[in-house]
Order: structure tokens, then C-alpha cells, then sequence
């Protein structure tokens, strides 16, 4: 899917600190991980530091609601944080099968592995300029062995999966200008379910 994101609107999520919650409770999820990095390459990645720090303020806020939100996601064994070294090489994700061979398979064995921002999305089609309409799976190679979910703001030149309706729309609106690429006006989320 390709979406043009939305300017100056507002989004609420209710309850959200229940949600995640009661989801586990329902036992619809059993484990939340959040993979991180070991030291950050970016401005906004997270560490372990990070998410223990964010985690601990939130639990000695002010506010109830947010306190116990941080306590019960301090307390909650279900919740995790982890970091491999994986995650800070140059590599592109269809190395990890043969790289790290464990995070593949851990990959591979859960339910949906969320991927957000520009960065990963370039590393899971190896940062290729593919044809817009080629097959998604074949864009991810070794990785479409791993049910994944992609969520990108558009910041570089590569993107694939795009349906025939996409791309006559933005040759309509844009002809042979590529900056849409690069602009941040557009966004892909795109579903892998092996």
C-alpha cells in the first residue's frame, strides 16, 4: 500500500496502556520484543539504557495512569528488550540467515516481526533500485521466510510491491520526477506472511 501521510492531524489511541495488556492477557500475544542496538547509529535509535531509563521514568511519574503503565511493563516478563550486533552492520537483512543465524530463526518462528522507518525498510530489499511493481517477497529475498509487517516514510530512491494503480497515479502526478522518493510526502506499509 502506498499512503500519503497525513498533515496537522491529531492522533489518539485510547487505552493504550491496557491494550498491549490485555492482549497478552487474552493470550492473542505472548511476547512482545523490542530489538534495539547496542550503541546507537542514529539520533533515535534505542539502547538498553534507553529503554530501562524511558521504562523507570515513566513508572515514577507524577501521573498515575503513566506510573503504573511503566511499573507494568517494568514487572511484566512478558516484555522484553534485546540487542544484537547484528543490528548496527552494514549488512542487509537477507544476511542474517547466514550472519545471525539465531536472530533469523527467532525472526522466523514468531508471529509478526514489525519493521518502522526508512532505514530498515532499505536494509529488508537491500537498498536496490528495483522495478516499483516487482514482487515484494523477491525484493526481500531470504527474508520473506520471516512474517514481517513494513512501516516507512519514503526519505530514499528504492521501493517495491507498488500495484499498477500506484504507479500510474504517481507518473500521472509527478512524470519522470523521482522526488516523491525522496520527500517524505509518501509511505509504504507492506504485510510479508511466508
Amino acid at each position: 500500500m502506498l499512503f500519503e501521510p497525513m498533515v496537522s492531524k491529531i492522533v489518539d489511541l485510547q487505552s493504550i496502556d491496557s491494550e498491549g495488556q490485555e492482549n497478552v492477557a487474552r493470550g492473542l500475544v505472548k511476547n512482545v520484543v523490542f530489538h534495539g542496538k547496542s550503541f546507537p547509529c542514529y539520533v533515535s535509535d534505542v539502547t538498553p539504557d534507553d529503554y530501562n531509563w524511558v521504562l523507570q521514568t515513566l513508572a515514577k511519574d507524577s501521573d498515575p495512569a503513566i506510573a503504573t503503565f511503566g511499573k507494568r511493563w517494568l514487572e511484566r516478563p512478558e516484555f522484553s528488550f534485546r540487542h544484537e550486533e547484528f543490528w548496527t552492520q552494514p549488512n542487509c537483512f537477507w544476511d542474517m540467515k547466514a550472519e545471525a543465524g539465531s536472530l533469523f530463526e527467532e525472526l522466523k518462528s514468531s508471529a509478526l516481526t514489525i519493521f518502522k522507518g526508512d532505514l530498515n525498510y532499505r536494509k529488508l530489499v537491500g537498498d536496490r533500485d528495483w522495478p516499483y511493481q516487482i514482487d515484494y517477497k523477491f525484493a526481500l529475498q531470504s527474508m520473506s521466510e520471516v512474517p514481517l509487517f513494513a512501516l516507512r516514510t519514503m526519505k530514499a530512491d528504492t521501493v517495491c510491491g507498488l500495484s499498477n494503480e500506484n504507479v500510474k497515479m504517481l507518473k500521472a502526478k509527478y512524470g519522470a520526477d523521482k522526488s516523491w522518493m525522496v520527500s517524505s510526502d509518501w509511505a509504504v506499509a507492506q504485510l510479508n506472511l511466508p
